[in-house]
């Protein structure tokens, strides 16, 4: 896609920097101009523009003073403190800043063709398409949805009719499989959606066998009580008769501290155990035995590669996973039970779990020779 797109002169990527150092925020500004296929949104921005948003904040105020409003709407205080007391967070600032930015492109003449925006229904993308739906409105505004979505986070699940409404959505949603393309629309039958290519996933076709090994992979989420829950329940795993001859490979979140999980794994001296250090995570999971993980849709990877997959329970309210409600429970287990695990792990040691490729034509589509097209560009 990239080759693709680099061919075309007048296709641009706006970036969120998620940086809050101030100096590493102005070095990558310099190498984010050294080159012409990025559009810098600060650039379009002024100040004054910037400290308009403290208006917004007291319009709120105003909003709620409103005693009839108040009174018979219980959410009111729900909604203030979503509002007003996380006011400065990167998200509420990145979402006024997408809505300006779009604003001042219209004011320039700049139009927009086509957007393609990373779609997982947060604050910042919907303020990007609701600015694009006001002042763009010819503009083809397309959402990938890239990931597989998490069950528990269910506006990222679902879209609502409102949400289409008032146009805080893409016109079109892009699916990575025909299960999400009619998930996301529970609610919403009318939302336009396409299936394209799963970018993330084109592994999950590749038909080269692997031999297993005797490893169990460990992928880390990244909550930290999580992260040292699991480890827990795998310092006594390794300890079981029939587990004695596997390694332990453990794979810390992308945003977890190496160092801190290594002192972690000393101080509980878990047998067999190390880092992993394959820069592939497909790599390790397709030579392992067994797959702990939590959600994540390294889970639904596991799985469709046929490897008796565990779940880590981290809530007893409300379910966290990512494995499709068409997935059999018999190939997994969904919990943080260190007995049922072990049951599980004994009843599958010998991996006689078989899943069709008809889960994972379901979930992902293979890639498409063109690629331009299925976005829109």
């Amino acid at each position: 896609l990239f080759e693709k797109i680099d061919k075309k002169k007048n296709i641009f990527f706006v970036p969120n920097i998620m940086i809050f150092k101030f100096s590493s925020f102005i070095k990558n500004l310099i190498i984010l101009r050294r080159t012409k296929i990025y559009l810098i949104k600060e650039d379009f921005i002024s100040f004054k523009d910037f400290f308009s948003v403290l208006n917004i904040y007291k319009k709120i105020k105003t909003l709620f003073k409103k005693k009839n409003l108040d009174k018979n709407f219980q959410l009111a205080d729900l909604i203030k403190e979503e509002l007003l007391d996380q006011k400065y967070t990167f998200s509420n600032l990145e979402s006024f800043m997408n809505y300006v930015f779009i604003k001042n492109l219209k004011k320039q003449a700049i139009n927009i063709k086509t957007s393609v925006v990373w779609f997982e229904n947060q604050p910042f993308e919907r303020s990007w398409s609701y600015a694009l739906n006001k002042y763009h409105e010819n503009s083809k505004s397309v959402g990938y949805m890239g990931i597989v979505p998490a069950n528990m986070y269910i506006s990222q699940d679902h879209t609502l009719p409102e949400d289409r409404r008032y146009k805080l959505i893409p016109k079109n949603i892009l699916t990575i499989g025909n299960y999400f393309k009619n998930n996301i629309k529970k609610y919403d039958s009318k939302l336009k959606t396409t299936t394209v290519s799963a970018l993330s996933f084109q592994h999950l076709f590749n038909k080269k066998k692997t031999n297993k090994i005797n490893q169990i992979l460990v992928a880390l989420p990244i909550l930290k009580k999580d992260s040292d829950q699991i480890l827990e329940i795998c310092k006594n795993l390794m300890n079981i008769k029939f587990l004695s001859k596997f390694k332990l490979i453990i794979r810390p979140h992308p945003t977890t501290n190496i160092q801190e999980i290594k002192k972690i794994i000393i101080n509980l001296d878990i047998k067999n155990s190390q880092i992993d250090v394959n820069k592939s995570f497909y790599d390790s999971l397709k030579k392992s035995k067994f797959f702990i993980g939590g959600m994540s849709s390294t889970c639904l990877e596991s799985v469709i590669l046929n490897i008796p997959t565990i779940i880590f329970k981290s809530n007893d309210y409300l379910r966290s996973s990512c494995i499709p409600n068409i997935i059999n429970r018999k190939h997994y287990l969904y919990s943080k039970d260190y007995n049922e695990i072990i049951k599980f792990m004994k009843k599958n040691k010998k991996n006689s779990l078989i899943l069709s490729n008809k889960i994972r034509n379901s979930c992902f589509k293979i890639r498409s020779n063109n690629l331009l097209n299925e976005f829109n560009l």
